[in-house]
């Protein structure tokens, strides 16, 4: 049987491989600052402040960055990851704003006071988005490690946005435009947190596209005692059951496998409301399933059967991960074997060809 190691690890690597195509741009780079960058649904943005941290250096100056969506009509989203990006220097301002240049709409403003953005993250209604670090004081210097700043840039049909059923995802929303959103139960390290017994995630998807505000359910672990309940509404209050669209409990048999759920074309705008019925939640771990929102124009069944040929099956990585080890076991009998031979060669030729050797024969 003759299956190359190479196609074996180019298998593995599509089933497990959570790597991205990001650039990271930097606030205090000469190469950076006064740039356009093209982002795209396969190709986001890092945004960090000091393009050298481990170096002591005082320099900084002004810096404005500028990022443009591929497609003419498309939609960008900032989004804010790990921990919350904090200025603890006085004399800086850092900006971010909808649109090309500063006319445009403010996103937020991160200064001394306020120094946080609470928000998780914005998505544009123009192709742009445009960014500013300065000083406040010309004459006075920054402490750049005082300015902790890590975005994400992402188009809005970027595969990588994901959102989380705790903290400061939760009572927003969030926008759909030809989207998937991945949506987990709990955020990890560093930004998880205590979670909170209800959490509220909104979507929100354009009145003029003809799809579905849809949810695909997706099972990670059923190896804990948390208890739950899952509610899509249109109910913004909440407080009318006859408004929920759809219900999931964790003790459902149906939380036990791939589910989903569509709304009509006319549903613009919905709402996923997560509870945690259990003292066990809280130490629930942090992917305990995953939901995949998206604004979806076709059939039910057809979404589901997309999902489930993306879904990796367990047999089939074991298989992979099982014939992968072989063939490095074999690689390195093979290597072995050959240094061996290498060596008992090497020897041989030398005992041949050593005069002192001879004369000791």
């Amino acid at each position: 049987m003759e299956l190359p190691v190479l196609t074996l690890m180019l298998l593995l690597f599509i089933h497990f491989s959570k790597a991205s195509d990001y650039k990271e741009i930097y606030l205090n780079s000469y190469a950076n600052c006064g740039q356009t960058y093209i982002v795209g649904p396969h190709k986001g943005m890092l945004i960090k402040t000091d393009v050298s941290p481990t170096t002591t250096t005082n320099s900084f100056r002004d810096c404005q960055v500028t990022f443009r969506s591929e497609e003419d009509d498309g939609k960008l989203c900032v989004v804010q990851y790990a921990r919350l990006n904090e200025i603890r220097d006085s004399n800086v301002e850092f900006v971010v704003k909808d649109g090309i240049s500063d006319e445009g709409k403010k996103i937020f403003t991160l200064a001394y006071y306020p120094n946080a953005w609470r928000d998780r993250e914005y998505c544009t209604t123009s192709p742009y988005i445009y960014m500013y670090l300065r000083k406040l004081n010309k004459n006075t210097n920054v402490n750049i490690t005082q300015v902790l700043i890590n975005l994400k840039v992402l188009s809005i049909d970027s595969k990588e946005r994901k959102l989380y059923f705790d903290d400061d995802y939760c009572d927003k929303a969030y926008k759909l435009s030809k989207s998937e959103v991945t949506l987990y139960n709990r955020s990890p390290p560093p930004q998880a947190s205590f979670p909170g017994r209800f959490c509220t995630i909104a979507l929100d998807k354009e009145p003029e596209e003809d799809s579905s505000i849809c949810l695909v359910y997706i099972p990670l672990s059923t190896s804990h005692e948390c208890k739950w309940k899952l509610t899509v509404t249109k109910d913004k209050l909440f407080s009318q059951k006859e408004h929920a669209l759809y219900a999931l409990n964790s003790t459902d048999s149906s939380a036990q496998q791939m589910g989903a759920w569509c709304g009509s074309n006319e549903t613009h705008w919905a709402m996923a409301v997560f509870e945690r019925l259990s003292d066990q939640c809280k130490s629930e771990p942090e992917q305990m399933f995953k939901l995949i929102l998206t604004d979806h124009d076709g059939s039910i069944d057809g979404l589901l059967d997309r999902f489930r040929s993306e879904e990796p099956n367990s047999s089939q990585i074991t298989t992979i991960v099982i014939a992968v080890v072989v063939c490095l076991l074999v690689i390195a009998v093979i290597a072995l074997s050959v240094y061996l031979y290498m060596k008992y060669r090497s020897e041989k030729y030398q005992s041949v060809h050593n005069p002192q050797n001879k004369a000791n024969c």
